[in-house]
């Protein structure tokens, strides 16, 4: 059970709860449960975790400097998204007044509008079910939304949010 947190974590998404992400799971394993995640969820097979998986077995394994690609393929895919409520991305982010809720630091740049530049980030994950409300979001400096996607600590640091924003709630 616990490769299947493992598989949601490489694909930027919480893990099951009480089931800590497992170590060392081969990048076929990886494909399988995937495979498995999305027919469970009526979605396309898009490789995310495989993609992750093999990275992470390329960064184990590199020794020389590759020559890369001077003319990389193309693909083209489908996704699903979600329409958002755009009130609720401007209210949590007006509430964090351009400094993030997680690391309470400033937000690193201004966009084109003159606004501290921060990313609005679903606590529970609109993928895994989670609403689109002010309860369910917070605004974040880069670093920490792909801390919250990627991290080892991604689990605890999610939960230290709970204690910062009163306004959260779990869902």
């Amino acid at each position: 059970m616990q490769n299947i947190s493992y598989v949601l974590t490489l694909a930027g998404r919480n893990w099951i709860p009480g089931l800590p992400p497992a170590k060392h799971v081969g990048t076929n394993i990886v494909a399988q449960i995937e495979l498995i995640i999305a027919e469970l969820e009526k979605k396309e097979f898009s490789a995310t975790a495989v993609t992750a998986q093999k990275l992470i077995n390329e960064r184990k394994s590199i020794s020389a400097k590759p020559s890369g690609l001077r003319k990389p393929l193309t693909v083209t895919t489908t996704s699903t998204s979600y329409v958002r409520d755009q009130s609720v991305k401007a209210w949590v982010l007006q509430r964090s007044k351009g400094t993030c809720e997680a690391c309470l630091k400033a937000a690193p740049f201004f966009d084109y509008s003159d606004f501290p530049f921060l990313e609005v980030h679903h606590v529970r994950h609109l993928a895994d079910g989670g609403s689109d409300t002010v309860m369910n979001a917070v605004a974040l400096c880069p670093n920490c939304h792909r801390r919250l996607h990627y991290s080892k600590d991604a689990h605890d640091y999610r939960e230290l949010l709970f204690s910062k924003i009163s306004e959260l709630i779990r869902e």
